[in-house]
């Protein structure tokens, strides 16, 4: 039977609960701006309870699991096949969901300006479009990149017309060939999944110090929490940030 001190030590411990829930709120409809989409907000690590009367739930999520820029490229030196090369490659290259990447047609690739264009199937609704760029992997400007030949060599080899899907391939497909890429490079098959290579691409990103909301436009997140994610997993490479500070 709880006892009049055990019941006050609970309002207090609830006041402060609902104190710290209203600051979290705060900082989330100012920094994220969800001011308007609090409702269908999911807060992710942060570690403070929040009352489900304020529109939010906590909800404890593992970190994703991603490659290092080496470990791709231990991947991609396993796998000789020109067409299972490139579609690892652009998976890595483009953070794009495995069913994404299957849906490029030919002309939804612009070598000209150096964009991809994904249509973003995950969303309810409207399938809104978002455009990747090619990204540069030398210094010459002029020069096309490896990356941009190998598109090149690959669409022209396989004689593809611009209605044509890029890759003719099934999802179980694509896994198989990480998964083998995987097990020859030494790597645990526990993060030998398409999707990882969405959450290394991500991290990158990040890594290269591209803004979270660039980040999350490229992606094609609905929700910000989703890409603040990959922050966490950044948590002890903070540092990075404030390397170029010279005094406080």
């Amino acid at each position: 039977m709880p006892t009049r001190r055990d019941r006050c030590c609970d309002g207090k411990e609830a006041q402060k609960l609902s104190f710290w829930g209203k600051v979290l709120l705060g900082y989330i409809q100012k920094d994220l701006s969800l001011k308007n989409s609090l409702q269908n907000t999911t807060i992710v690590n942060m570690g403070l309870p929040v009352k489900k009367r304020y529109g939010v739930t906590l909800l404890k999520r593992e970190t994703p699991k991603y490659f290092t820029s080496e470990e791709v490229r231990a991947i991609l030196a396993q796998i000789k096949n020109p067409r299972d090369h490139l579609i690892v490659n652009m998976l890595w290259r483009t953070g794009a969901r495995v069913s994404e990447l299957l849906a490029i047609r030919v002309s939804d690739i612009d070598l000209y300006s150096k964009v991809i264009r994904l249509m973003t199937l995950k969303q309810k609704g409207s399938k809104p479009l978002r455009y990747v760029p090619i990204i540069e992997d030398n210094d010459g400007i002029e020069n096309p990149t490896p990356f941009q030949d190998e598109i090149e060599s690959y669409i022209s080899k396989s004689n593809l017309s611009k209605d044509e899907l890029l890759f003719k391939v099934s999802r179980q497909y694509v896994h198989q060939v990480i998964v083998r890429a995987c097990k020859k490079a030494g790597l645990d098959r526990e993060r030998a999944h398409a999707h990882t290579f969405r959450h290394s691409f991500a991290v990158n990103c990040i890594m290269k110090q591209i803004p979270p909301a660039v980040v999350q436009r490229v992606l094609g997140h609905a929700d910000p929490t989703s890409t603040a994610l990959y922050m966490n997993i950044l948590a002890s490479d903070l540092k990075m940030f404030f390397g170029n500070i010279r005094k406080w």
